[in-house]
């Protein structure tokens, strides 16, 4: 689903356009948006989209790449999401260029580079959180990764219909927390929704989501102590460095604990802050809209 583009066309309509604004008959010709609006908002998903082609690159070992027509395949394979996720920022820094606007070409800079950024923690962080697991560490690690681009496209529409930093900045805040209550409700889903989820299958989630780091800190324990496999322990030294986790367990003890609860808490908490940054702006079919989003993500 497009939904980040979307947060944008609708944060945009929300705002309106001051009768001061470069764009005013613009937008008040096609439905309050302009055209400058929309072409943030594409770019907006083309660079997630650009982020989730780069992140589909296998860590191939050169030893390997001429072994196999399989393993030339997957190394063409890298070659193409190399360059189509290039061609994608690129065509996103062509068209920040033609906004003519600097202060939005930082805000979208910032984002890419969050981005880039999150994926290089995630990439040297240690196999699972012990030291920091708590909301804090859940929270800079997620801004990185989903909040700082919805953030910062949020303030850029608001930047390109000319509207004062009080309110800019009430869209950034916005962005910020529906992106975060937005990734807290999908690390949820795997405990609880057990239609996609089946309870007899393979549990699927990351060690690192919501409910696994908040179980952590509630337990005050690591997450090798708690969940690690005994099985794993006896046998060469490559079973050793990589220790085999327990999902299943680990998926027991977290959905009959306290985190489940307190993961719904830090939606509350963020879809809160969202609504209250969207008081700031008149009301109206695109503002109910948006609340629309936030509720659909609390009441789960």
């Amino acid at each position: 689903m497009q939904t980040r583009g979307l947060i944008v066309l609708l944060m945009s309509k929300a705002a309106g356009h001051p009768t001061t604004s470069i764009d005013f008959i613009d937008a008040q010709s096609s439905a309050g948006i302009s055209q400058r609006q929309r072409s943030l908002a594409e770019m907006t998903e083309m660079i997630y989209s650009a982020h989730l082609i780069h992140r589909g690159i296998l860590n191939l070992q050169p030893s390997l790449l001429l072994q196999s027509k399989k393993a030339m395949d997957l190394h063409f394979g890298n070659k193409m999401s190399v360059l189509s996720g290039d061609f994608l920022l690129a065509s996103v820094w062509k068209g920040l260029g033609e906004l003519r606007d600097t202060k939005v070409v930082e805000l979208m800079a910032t984002a890419i580079g969050d981005f880039m950024e999150g994926q290089f923690v995630i990439e040297t962080e240690s196999v699972v959180p012990t030291i920091n697991a708590n909301k804090d560490f859940w929270e800079e690690r997620n801004f990185l990764r989903v909040g700082s681009l919805q953030a910062n496209s949020c303030q850029s529409a608001l930047q390109l219909s000319g509207h004062e930093e009080s309110l800019q900045l009430k869209g950034y805040d916005f962005g910020k927390n529906i992106a975060l209550g937005w990734q807290a409700f999908t690390e949820l889903q795997p405990f609880i929704d057990s239609y996609m989820h089946p309870l007899n299958t393979a549990p699927t989630f990351d060690l690192r989501s919501a409910p696994v780091v908040l179980h952590i800190e509630n337990n005050g324990a690591s997450l090798d102590e708690v969940v690690l496999d005994k099985s794993g322990d006896s046998g060469d030294d490559i079973q050793q460095q990589q220790p085999q986790y327990d999902f299943q367990k680990l998926h027991s003890l977290v959905r009959n604990g306290p985190a489940i609860d307190k993961t719904r808490q830090l939606i509350r908490e963020y879809t809160d802050k969202a609504l209250e940054a969207l008081e700031g702006f008149p009301k109206s079919d695109a503002s109910n809209a948006l609340s629309n989003i936030v509720f659909a993500i609390r009441e789960q």
